[in-house]
């Protein structure tokens, strides 16, 4: 759920930036942002998927 919350806050970080700065920049704050938000999501399903299957490892 917190990654939806922050892809929300994010779009609206962009949005307002859009508001401020010309097109160029607006679609070079987008990438990073994008980037930055699908990095994120990797580390945090790696690190979940690495969690579940040593606590199964464990117990099994």
């Amino acid at each position: 759920m917190t990654p939806i919350l922050v892809m929300v806050q994010t779009m609206q970080n962009t949005v307002t930036i859009m508001d401020i700065q010309g097109m160029g920049a607006t679609v070079a704050a987008i990438m990073a942002v994008i980037t930055k938000a699908a990095a994120a999501a990797v580390v945090v399903v790696g690190l979940s998927q690495w969690w579940w299957w040593w606590w199964w490892w464990w117990w099994r």
